[in-house]
């Protein structure tokens, strides 16, 4: 159980929750093919990711195979990656 101490807001675990929330949309948004997305959110996580030990780092290792960055924790807003073309 979270105890507001230490600097934290009682309401810090609602926040974080709901940038999981965030990013895991973000996340459908961006991947629509790689699971059924009438899915809710944590529905969906595991459908992409399957039930790993650690969903959130499978879902931000398969946005950047996929060309994007981390969805979830990231400083940085969603950009895509893009290949730069050999110079010929």
């Amino acid at each position: 159980m979270f105890v507001a101490g230490d600097g934290l807001s009682a309401y810090y675990p609602k926040q974080l929750e709901l940038q999981l929330y965030r990013s895991i949309q973000n996340a459908k948004a961006l991947l629509p093919d790689v699971a059924d997305p009438t899915l809710g959110p944590w529905q969906w996580l595991y459908g992409a990711v399957g039930k790993p030990t650690a969903p959130i780092l499978r879902l931000n290792l398969l946005c950047l195979r996929c060309g994007f960055n981390a969805v979830v924790c990231c400083r940085a807003s969603i950009l895509a990656i893009l290949q730069k073309k050999a110079r010929d």
